[in-house]
């Protein structure tokens, strides 16, 4: 049983991080749908761990392993090609609503399996109690070790693809050597194999294979695994197109672009010296720096990888930094900078906008020379059209800039540009920004005499200022609602996803039906404390704390560090070894008090990172973080044992998959709730607020704990 349960967590959570990596990378790197794709793989664990606890003694749980072993990488194949389904071009956006649907789709063929090997391997335990805490523990041990498995094969260049064929490698030979004598060979094997894969180019052949058939008409010529998501570059004519988790995010040549990244804000710092680029610099930004030899380059980019990749002329003008934008800047440094450019491209995600929070323009701002200029090249085109949702955007942008630099300008045209200095004079005329042009060494095509004056001309830049009219809030780390407003102005391309934005962010009457449904719960539970209830309100709040405190860490680490993709199988494996010691500690520990400390751990823990989260400088987020994550997880697995001993004493005949069921259901209302719909609301500070007020009351209902050790 225990071997089996170790089996179950290490295929559970390695296919759990496989697919949400594949699913972000797949709808061009929208963190929001992690929340939507961690609901559905709950849902579908509670539904095959109810299924299971009704029909688990006609099932072999040695069968269902070797099943997963060969749905997961068919799963993860199929993730790469459901954009396709839905759209003929590349990089077009998917509607939220239809990724959403497929992202929930997809994770149910892996996620029912395992809630289906629960109550199964649990039925081989003879009392259960016992059996339930048992499997919840080497589960948790199983995960931690896919955890530990995952990251370092994330090093290797073997991919998502390579990784799901490895992970189930090492499960089917395990599960098919089953006596003891066995193992130690299955070890060895297991050990060979990894090795062998990992040094081989297996995992990148298997992404360019998918990569030409998903991109009919094009060359593949690289794809691969970076700290950010998934790169494909492809090719055809004279063209170069690199992709970012399937969305466009640089072409070359494109000298509209460059020039508008780099000859623009010359126009207000003709004399500069240094330049400051987050992004690509390969993409035209470098070669059209070659032809101004008074100016040096710096580009900041952590994806090492594409360094080789990129070299696309002989140009190595620009000094190129590996490093995350946030984490660059939030060092202490000496390094100013007359010009600091940011290229934005799609912003309703969380790790995008957090470029445009008054918490990153401060930085900015220490770095950025008193005249100098900032420029914020966006994706936005008031040249031709403009929407009160394009308006709601901008204005958001333009007043989290404007709180940290008091001179401010705006550039209308098919890429909105907007500057920001601390003293230097913005508003020039055209015929001024012209004459301060015609002074570079390079004379630009498109930031030129021909072009200009119609762009800036009276009626188009009025035009702009009053759609920004209005208040506007700013969008900040602790409160952001960029991203929101970014998912409800792409809404306006599909009536389902407008709809559904209306619903969550515009009329938000329903969130009252939230305490509601949960003082309803409390009261049922509370009534029914004689028949066991108690225990499925402690199941529900583990699941829903927990579950929602992960994901805030989350996006804090990522708003901070950057680099959530990566560490992701790391913070995932430390959560559920913490649930696994916990659970261990949970079933030896004697006492009616077991459900009262786990609570006030969860309460306590709340509230400290409330007050410190702010406070972590990011050198030392991933060991903050890594350290909160195992204390919920420590009191979240011995909450565990004590919803079991309240649900399960006395109750022999009532299904194994229940409580573990109401757990997951907890915690899909966490995954669906919390940073998708409650963080752009709320604030980060109000929703930890409102989560430690949850635990206390239900601290307050947990009155009567009862238990008994379930362990000899």
């Amino acid at each position: 049983m225990n071997r089996n349960a170790f089996l179950l967590g290490f295929l559970a959570t390695s296919g759990q991080v496989l697919l949400l990596r594949e699913i972000v990378t797949a709808f061009g790197g929208t963190e929001l749908l992690i929340g939507t794709a961690l609901f559905g793989w709950l849902v579908w664990v509670a539904l095959g761990a109810l299924i299971g606890g009704r029909t688990g003694n006609r099932l072999n749980p040695r069968l269902l392993l070797v099943v997963g072993v060969m749905i997961l990488p068919l799963s993860l194949v199929a993730i790469r090609f459901l954009p396709m389904m839905v759209t003929s071009t590349v990089g077009e956006m998917v509607p939220i609503t239809t990724a959403s649907a497929l992202a929930i789709l997809v994770v149910g063929p892996v996620g029912l399996l395992s809630g289906l090997l629960f109550p199964v391997i649990a039925k081989e335990g003879r009392e259960s109690g016992e059996a339930i805490a048992s499997v919840y523990l080497f589960e948790g041990i199983g995960a931690f070790a896919a955890g530990l498995v995952t990251t370092a094969l994330i090093t290797f260049p073997v991919g998502n693809l390579g990784t799901g064929i490895i992970v189930g490698a090492v499960v089917g030979l395990v599960t098919a050597l089953e006596p003891w004598r066995y193992r130690l060979l299955s070890a060895a094997v297991t050990v060979g194999l990894l090795a062998m894969l990992a040094m081989t180019d297996l995992g990148t052949a298997l992404d360019q294979l998918c990569d030409q058939l998903r991109y009919p008409g094009y060359a593949v010529e690289q794809s691969f695994d970076t700290p950010y998501g998934h790169q494909t570059m492809l090719s055809r004519d004279s063209s170069t197109v690199l992709l970012t988790d399937n969305a466009v995010e640089a072409v070359y040549p494109d000298l509209e672009r460059a020039e508008n990244l780099l000859i623009s804000p010359l126009a207000y710092c003709p004399e500069a010296a240094n330049a400051l680029f987050f992004g690509r610099a390969e993409f035209g930004l470098e070669q059209l720096a070659l032809k101004i030899p008074n100016l040096h380059l710096k580009s900041v980019d952590p994806r090492s990888q594409l360094y080789s990749s990129l070299e696309l002329t002989q140009a190595r003008v620009a000094v190129r930094i590996q490093d995350d934008p946030v984490a660059y800047l939030g060092r202490s440094s000496d390094d100013v900078f007359d010009i600091i450019i940011i290229g934005l491209g799609r912003l309703d995600s969380y790790r995008a906008s957090r470029l445009i929070t008054s918490e990153f323009m401060q930085n900015i701002k220490r770095h950025l020379k008193p005249d100098g200029v900032l420029l914020l090249a966006t994706a936005f085109d008031t040249d031709r059209y403009l929407t009160a949702e394009t308006g709601a955007s901008l204005a958001i942008i333009t007043r989290t800039v404007g709180d940290v630099f008091p001179k401010m300008t705006l550039w209308p045209g098919n890429s909105t540009l907007v500057f920001a200095s601390e003293q230097n004079d913005l508003s020039l005329g055209v015929d001024s920004i012209l004459s301060r042009l015609s002074l570079l060494p390079y004379r630009p095509e498109y930031v030129s005499e021909f072009y200009l004056p119609e762009r800036l001309g009276e009626l188009k830049r009025t035009r702009l200022q009053s759609l920004l009219a209005g208040s506007s809030p700013d969008n900040r780390i602790d409160r952001p609602v960029l991203a929101t407003a970014e998912v409800w102005r792409r809404a306006r391309a599909s009536i389902y996803d407008q709809k559904l934005a209306d619903v969550i962010y515009r009329h938000t009457l329903w969130l009252l039906g939230i305490p509601i449904a949960l003082v309803a719960f409390f009261i049922w539970t509370a009534k029914g404390r004689a028949k066991g209830r108690t225990g499925l309100l402690l199941y529900f709040i583990a699941g829903v704390a927990s579950l929602s405190l992960e994901l805030i860490s989350f996006y804090l680490f990522q708003s901070t560090v950057g680099s959530l993709y990566t560490h992701l199988a790391v913070l995932i494996g430390v959560f559920m070894l913490g649930l696994a010691v916990g659970t261990w500690f949970g079933s030896r520990t004697i006492g009616l008090g077991i459900g009262w400390l786990s609570l006030s751990i969860l309460a306590s823990a709340t509230v400290m990172f409330a007050l410190t989260w702010k406070l972590v400088p990011s050198g030392l987020a991933l060991a903050y973080y890594t350290v909160f994550l195992l204390v919920i997880a420590l009191a979240t697995g011995t909450l565990f044992v004590a919803a079991t001993r309240h649900y399960y004493s006395g109750f022999a005949g009532r299904s194994r998959g229940t409580g573990y069921a109401m757990e997951l259901t907890g915690s899909a209302c966490g995954a669906l709730l919390a940073t998708g719909v409650l963080l752009p609301i709320l604030g980060v500070n109000m929703l930890l607020s409102a989560l430690a007020l949850l635990i206390i009351i239900a601290l307050a209902v947990n009155s009567r704990p009862a238990g008994r050790r379930l362990t000899d």
